[in-house]
């Protein structure tokens, strides 16, 4: 049983000082840790900051990695096509401008598993999984 879950004092509980104080410490500025504060391995799987500005369609998903993006109506302009896999590595990016509505993008090197593909338009972004098999 966890008894964290029902003491509201920051730790102080179940650690010793001391040992609150070292993982206070490899959180904070400069600390060792502190890269996981703002890094994407936390990215979710499914979130749409954008609304109905961006909506998109990728296809097939499960794939061999080779995938389709139709952008619903929305000229692509300086869109970024970003992915991600599971312990959140970028392992794919690429801008987009013009007109085109359908872009087709090449995977097919990613080793086979569960990815988040990032379209970010303006600092805003929308985000689906994708299954590579």
């Amino acid at each position: 049983m966890n008894y964290m879950d029902y003491v509201n004092d920051a730790c102080m509980y179940m650690y010793t000082l001391g040992q609150k104080t070292r993982i206070q410490s490899l959180f904070a500025t400069g600390g060792l840790r502190n890269s996981l504060l703002t890094s994407n391995g936390c990215l979710p799987l499914s979130v749409d900051e954008l609304g109905n500005k961006i909506s998109f369609e990728m296809t097939p998903n499960p794939s061999n990695g080779i995938i389709t993006i139709n952008l619903n109506k929305l000229r692509s302009q300086n869109l970024k096509i970003k992915v991600y896999n599971l312990i959140g590595q970028h392992v794919y990016e690429q801008t987009i401008s013009g007109n085109k509505l359908n872009h087709t993008i090449d995977l097919s090197k990613l080793n086979k598993g569960v990815y988040s593909v990032v379209l970010d338009l303006n600092n805003a972004t929308t985000t689906r999984k994708l299954v590579i098999k």
